[in-house]
């Protein structure tokens, strides 16, 4: 009787801190967002501020399921002429507070919640003409906003405006795999990047992903055609579906190609009638050196052209970390070109693709692509061999001897996120284009394609092939020179650990050799005397 009633006392005991814990967890949500000015608006940095004058700052937006509470701004600035002055802050035409700025502290400003509101928001600041003129430092210089709620979309219009909030909005997001056509997955991280204005975080992680996006293809009777929708289930989803995956398919290139704008919570054929074209401004051309890289990453030219109307991607090995790899890299190049890639054809393999259509290869492994490679330039190969040496990879016999300069578990030690990018025309193919994006085996692809694809390394690649890192960009394009001659081979050593556990191996040989040789000839002259 005393061991049921304990357990019993003991199980509500467990129960109860079960359910604390829960709404614990609940309770420290996050509700606060801090963010550089320069990642708000890169204009900020190096900003002017003239004496005397009244300057927009900067203009940020707040989701509409978010209530702000309030907001610190700390501003890193400096007077022109003399250490210290006083600045005015106005938030949405509404003045916000006064504040003496310091020579060596960053300069706060409490903003009340009750300047602000969802949607889009500007804060301007007022110098007295007294002070002389300030400069600001947009690195340096963060915003931090609290909310005293973060709700959910409710709609489709909603959930656009949220995916181009700057606060509040959905950033992580998360595509289901569906093992089967590679469009309609691809699609739908163009349509959200499209959406965003920037390359989400993309994850596997559906439990702690902001947006869940999943694809239905089965019959339905209550479906009169493709469909997309936002449901609520255990978390918000967009869900694309169709009668079949025809259907399926298409209700993901509408998703790429038309606007959310004043929708409700379904999307079908009728309201995509109607709908807005989804676009962005496309990337300027200037700054352009000519190459192919550097063409590329402005303009998407000529694989985006007509929504990659002539073009085919191929997606190896599309699974795991090397999906969240494409999806990166095709979402910046949508950014691009400010249109999805609707027209493009997805494969799985490059024997697939027409020789009249340019190709874009993604994946960790297409140096195993033999009919690829063959293709490939001089520059790509320096590259890869770049990428190879950059975690620890050497080409060239491997014996023994040399077991000591490997890791102790025999696998090859995890490199620095890498990648190497190649644009080049097709030897074989006048006018065909090809653009590949690959790592070495040994590093994350998907760490250094998200790298590449969300920072500003895209807009500094350039020549026909690159090796980047988190680092920098490493171009290569070039004549190749004449083979060298063995002397200046010889003149030009570079040994490495693994070369010189080989040398004194080869030594060691020798010597024994030499002694079995010298153990030979006594035995036989012992022998020979002996008869």
């Amino acid at each position: 009787m005393f061991v049921r009633v304990s357990s019993g006392v003991l199980g509500g005991i467990l129960l109860f801190l079960c359910g604390f814990a829960a709404h614990s967890q609940d309770a420290v949500t996050p509700v606060s967002e801090l963010r550089t000015l320069y990642d708000l608006d890169p204009a900020t940095n190096a900003r002017l501020i003239e004496a005397g004058s009244s300057a927009d700052l900067l203009t940020f937006d707040i989701a509409p399921n978010a209530v702000p509470a309030s907001a610190r701004l700390a501003l890193a600035i400096r007077g022109a002429a003399q250490g210290e002055g006083n600045l005015a802050l106005v938030v949405n035409g509404r003045r916000a507070g006064d504040l003496t700025v310091s020579a060596t502290d960053n300069t706060v400003f409490e903003i009340d919640g009750a300047l602000l509101r969802s949607g889009a928001n500007t804060v301007s600041v007022i110098a007295p003409a007294g002070d002389g003129d300030w400069l600001i430092d947009g690195r340096r210089s963060r915003l931090q906003l609290q909310f005293a709620a973060l709700g959910q979309p409710e709609t489709l219009g909603d959930l656009e405006l949220a995916l181009a909030a700057d606060f509040g909005g959905l950033r992580r997001i998360a595509i289901e795999d569906t093992r089967g056509p590679r469009a309609v997955e691809v699609l739908s991280a163009q349509a959200i990047a499209l959406r965003a204005g920037r390359v989400p975080l993309f994850t596997h992680d559906r439990a702690n992903a902001d947006l869940v996006v999943v694809f239905e293809s089965v019959p339905n009777a209550a479906l009169s055609g493709p469909e997309v929708s936002l449901v609520d289930d255990h978390g918000l989803q967009i869900l694309i579906r169709g009668r079949n995956a025809t259907e399926t398919e298409a209700a993901a290139r509408l998703f790429a190609a038309r606007s959310f704008e004043g929708l409700g919570p379904r999307f079908t054929i009728a309201e995509a009638l109607a709908a807005p074209r989804l676009s962005r401004t496309a990337l300027s051309a200037a700054g352009s050196d000519g190459t192919g890289l550097s063409r590329f990453v402005r303009e998407s030219l000529p694989f985006g052209a007509d929504r990659g109307a002539r073009t085919a991607v191929v997606l190896d090995e599309f699974e795991g970390d090397t999906r969240l790899a494409a999806f990166s890299i095709l979402s910046r190049a949508a950014l691009t070109t400010g249109e999805a890639w609707i027209y493009a054809a997805f494969r799985e393999d490059s024997r697939a693709v027409h020789d009249d259509q340019h190709l874009v290869v993604i994946g960790p492994d297409i140096t195993e692509d033999r009919a690829f490679m063959d293709r490939v330039p001089d520059e790509m190969r320096a590259a890869l061999r770049a990428a190879d040496r950059a975690v620890g990879r050497r080409s060239g016999f491997r014996l023994a001897a040399s077991a000591y300069a490997e890791a102790e578990t025999g696998e090859a030690a995890l490199g620095d996120p890498s990648g190497v990018a190649a644009v080049f025309e097709d030897p074989s193919e006048a006018g065909r284009w090809i653009a590949a994006f690959t790592a070495p085996d040994n590093t994350s692809f998907a760490d250094a394609a998200a790298t590449l694809a969300r920072s500003d390394l895209w807009m500094s690649l350039q020549g026909r092939a690159a090796f980047w890192t988190a680092a920098g960009i490493t171009p290569f394009d070039f004549t190749p020179a004449p083979t060298p001659s063995l002397r200046e081979r010889a003149g030009d050593f570079n040994f490495y650990p693994r070369e010189f556990a080989m040398a004194f191996f080869t030594l060691a040989l020798l010597f024994v050799m030499r002694g079995m040789w010298l153990r030979r000839r006594r035995v036989h002259a012992m022998s020979k005397a002996s008869r």
